[in-house]
């Protein structure tokens, strides 16, 4: 049976090369301000729909770094 993933990225490293800890309220941010720059106003939904990216991150990258570019 194949070994699976558990847990979080540890780490993100963003475009200018730093390397910060992995922090869910920056996604639920993201996809917050992205939805009210088209007129919605769900923050409820953008939370859930980052928890939905960190179970997907955590499958596929679990305690690794990982680039910002991956989570986006």
């Amino acid at each position: 049976m194949a070994e699976s993933k558990v847990g979080i990225p540890k780490q993100v490293i963003k475009r200018d090369g730093s390397v910060v800890p992995y922090d869910e309220t920056k996604i639920t941010d993201a996809i917050f301000a992205a939805a009210k720059a088209v007129g919605g106003h769900d923050f409820r939904l953008a939370r859930e729909l980052a928890l939905n990216v960190t179970l997907f991150l955590s499958r596929n990258y679990a305690g690794e770094r990982i680039f910002i570019e991956d989570i986006q």
